[in-house]
């Protein structure tokens, strides 16, 4: 058994690295496991995901240090 406080951590990120692994020898999306990539870890849809959520905290950011 894992002693230590980190145990859990690092299960868990073994858990999932075995699941993207599984994703890519199957060809597919490393984040969401359902559409079909070619030489990339992502699909488009996982990737306009990402960049949404990037450009939202980048605007909140900007909001935030207008106000101070």
């Amino acid at each position: 058994m894992m002693g230590g406080k980190h145990g859990a951590r690092l299960s868990q990120y073994n858990n999932d690295k075995r699941k993207i692994d599984k994703r890519k020898e199957a060809g597919l999306c490393a984040r969401c496991g359902k559409n079909k990539v070619e030489k990339k870890l992502t699909c488009e849809v996982c990737l306009q995901k990402l960049r949404d959520k990037c450009s939202q905290s980048l605007k909140t950011t900007k909001e935030k240090n207008e106000n101070k």
